[in-house]
């Protein structure tokens, strides 16, 4: 469906727009995939910059937690990279927004992977290096193949994708303040 629509983000403002004149999501997708939604262009810009405001704009609650955790991490020497799918300026954003950037030595964005996990550690030549993830298939599993050590924060809502995966993390955690008594191990 609309998960098969590719970037930039307009296209799925594209695919919206296509389903909203009765075409079915697949149909839709394929359109905006291959530029062939016709429509004004100022019109999509408006709404591409509403939907990013609007929606992807808002701030995701933080877990409980958080930030205790990451001055006790911090203060027991670890260095703190966030791999995040989302695009730069958001990511950013958000760190500034709830003032943790000062706990954090660096950002890194793209498809959540082996690549972009591996960009992370040629970069941080750290003794230790630990996922902590709310996903097992875009946070664990990537880890896990490179060999890190994997702790999976159980989200309230577990995503479709997940659901039916069989992977093992290394620890599963309720709280994110457990992480330092598995650091502390």
């Amino acid at each position: 469906g609309l998960d098969k629509v590719s970037y930039p983000r307009v296209n799925l403002v594209y695919a919206t727009l296509e389903v909203l004149r009765g075409k079915s999501i697949e149909e839709a997708a394929r359109k905006a995939n291959r530029g062939q939604v016709y429509t004004n262009l100022v019109d999509v810009d408006k709404i591409a910059s509403r939907f990013v405001v609007n929606i992807l704009g808002k701030a995701p609650k933080l877990y409980d937690g958080v930030f205790e955790t990451l001055d006790r991490i911090k203060r027991l020497g670890y260095t703190i990279v966030v791999a995040s799918e989302s695009d730069p300026y958001r990511c950013q954003r958000l760190l500034d927004k709830y003032n943790i950037s000062k706990y954090i030595d660096g950002v890194y964005t793209g498809n959540k992977s082996q690549g972009l996990l591996k960009e992370v550690l040629k970069n941080y030549n750290c003794d230790t290096k630990i996922m902590v993830g709310d996903r097992l298939v875009r946070d664990i599993k990537p880890a896990k193949e490179l060999g890190m050590t994997t702790i999976y924060i159980k989200p309230l809502y577990i995503p479709l994708s997940d659901r039916n995966e069989i992977i093992e993390p290394d620890y599963t955690i309720t709280d994110y303040r457990q992480i330092t008594d598995i650091l502390m191990k």
